[in-house]
C-alpha cells in the first residue's frame, strides 16, 4: 500500500502547486514514449476528459490473481506477507477490475479521488491487500461518474471491458 500512498500524496500535493494541470501521467523510469512528448500532447488534447488505464475484468483471471482482494496481506520489514485470512466487514466496495499502474488521468477524475468519499472507501478496503496498485485506479474509474467517458472512436478512454487503452501506440 505504500505505493498507493505515495502516489495519493503526489496527487494531492499536485492538486496544490500545480491546480491549471490538464493530465496526470503515471510512467515507471523503464517505460520509454515511442512518440515525441508534443505528438503525445497533442493527442492528449484531443480527448479531453478521457482516462487512459488497462482494465482487465478480474473474474476472468486465474484464482490465484481473483483472490487477492479478498485474502488479507501485510507489508513488514520490507517483505510481504500473506495470509490465508479472509477480509470481512459490511463496507465491501465492488472489486471487479485489475490493471497496470500506469496510466493516464484527467484533472477532474484526479479532484474526484482526492475529494469524494467513495474513494476513501476503496483506499481503506485496499489497505492490506496484495499488490493494491494493481486495482485501486482501475476499480475508482469503473466506480466512478467517469466510468463512460469518452469511450467512442479509437483509443477510447476509461476502462473497455478487457482491453487495454493505450495512448502510445
Amino acid at each position: 500500500m505504500g505505493l498507493v500512498r505515495a502516489w495519493l500524496q503526489s496527487l494531492r500535493l499536485l492538486l496544490d502547486v500545480a491546480p491549471s494541470f490538464a493530465w496526470l501521467v503515471n510512467l515507471s523510469m523503464q517505460d520509454y514514449p515511442l512518440r515525441p512528448r508534443d505528438a503525445i500532447a497533442a493527442e492528449l488534447c484531443r480527448a479531453p476528459g478521457r482516462n487512459y488505464v488497462t482494465c482487465e475484468p478480474l473474474a476472468a483471471l486465474p484464482f490465484h490473481i481473483r483472490r487477492r482482494p479478498w485474502l488479507m496481506a501485510f507489508e513488514g520489514r520490507d517483505r510481504l506477507i500473506r495470509t490465508p485470512l479472509p477480509r470481512v466487514g459490511p463496507e465491501r466496495p465492488r472489486i471487479a477490475w485489475k490493471g497496470s499502474w500506469w496510466h493516464v488521468l484527467d484533472r477532474a477524475f484526479c479532484c474526484w479521488i482526492v475529494e469524494d468519499l467513495l474513494p476513501r472507501r476503496y483506499l481503506a478496503f485496499l489497505a492490506n491487500v496484495q499488490a493494491p496498485d494493481e486495482l485501486v485506479v482501475q476499480n475508482l474509474l469503473m466506480a466512478s461518474p467517469f466510468r463512460d467517458a469518452g469511450r467512442t472512436g479509437t483509443g477510447t478512454s476509461s476502462c473497455g471491458r478487457g482491453q487495454t487503452v493505450a495512448l502510445i501506440r
